[in-house]
């Protein structure tokens, strides 16, 4: 099963290289999740490496260092660095998140469809 998780944005930090700050609406994102996300050139795979979530009660916007978690529960902002291109990643779209190998070409394919249905309007379903 899939769940569905927010994009907010896309930040390189030193130190960590390129993350995505998402928003968990529902489920719970492990490490080594495989995350399905959307890019330029469409749907593309990386695995999670760190959740890492700040320090409760302190300010972000003064440099501390982050809490790594081995997975985060919904409903909750968590930052995310993985294995592959993160800097590909569209800000503001969805995160989809694969817990087999065998979801990854299906869940590619309706990406594809949700975004052409999303512009186009074209309610036929995927091929």
């Amino acid at each position: 099963m899939a769940f569905i998780f927010f994009d907010a944005q896309v930040k390189v930090l030193a130190g960590l290289g390129t993350t995505i700050d998402i928003i968990l609406r529902n489920g719970v994102l492990k490490e080594s999740d495989i995350l399905i996300l959307m890019g330029n050139e469409g749907p593309f795979v990386v695995t999670v490496r760190a959740l890492l979530m700040p320090q409760p009660l302190k300010e972000l916007r003064v440099k501390n260092a982050y809490i790594s978690h081995s997975a985060v529960m919904a409903a909750q902002g968590v930052k995310v660095t993985a294995k592959g291109e993160l800097e590909k990643t569209l800000p503001g779209t969805a995160v989809l998140v694969a817990k087999n190998q065998d979801e990854i070409d299906v869940l590619k394919v309706l990406w594809k469809w949700a975004l052409r249905r999303e512009f186009t309007g074209d309610f036929s379903t995927p091929s």
